[in-house]
């Protein structure tokens, strides 16, 4: 399968290619990411638990009974991250990210590219990213930085380490 993306970053250390890639939901892409996702407690507002209740998260069980996905996964590089797009309507979508290694500097082009590209693909109206507080300022600012703009406040909307947390609501339009 083809890469989707390569996007040149200036990261700290020089210039970084990152490629993107769709994910397949084969038994050894699936614990490959598992194993990288498992070193974060949460994963995109939820724990991360067993590989079963991680897969509960990207895949459901239809009428019928075979596997369904329930959004769109693409991972960056050799599972240096992923991006991830769910509650996918007509014209809208929710949009995840996740950089493994924990490094957001200089990403900000990388995931600017991957939201034009599902702008031009999917020919959505807007974009949207939740960022629980708990994920700290930096994160926020990263995410302003790529485009989104903050809407809103959900308070008390995510539950971490023992605590409620109030989640920043943001967006992006297609035309922006």
């Amino acid at each position: 399968m083809n890469n989707i993306l390569s996007v040149v970053c200036t990261e700290p250390e020089g210039e970084v290619t990152h490629e993107v890639w769709p994910f397949s939901f084969t038994r050894e892409q699936t614990q490959k990411l598992y194993e990288k996702a498992s070193q974060f407690p949460v994963l995109f507002g939820k724990p991360l638990g067993s590989s079963e209740e991680f897969l509960s998260y990207f895949i459901t069980q239809n009428l019928s009974g075979d596997a369904e996905p329930m959004g769109l996964l693409w991972v960056i590089g050799d599972f240096r991250g992923m991006f991830y797009m769910n509650n996918i309507t007509d014209t809208e979508a929710d949009v995840h990210y996740s950089f493994f290694d924990r490094r957001h500097k200089g990403r900000e082009e990388l995931v600017k590219q991957m939201v034009l590209y599902v702008f031009r693909k999917y020919g959505f109206v807007r974009l949207n990213v939740l960022v629980p507080a708990y994920a700290g300022l930096r994160v926020r600012i990263f995410v302003e930085k790529c485009g989104f703009r903050i809407e809103g406040k959900k308070r008390s909307a995510a539950w971490w380490r023992g605590q409620w947390f109030d989640t920043y609501m943001y967006g992006i339009l297609n035309e922006e």
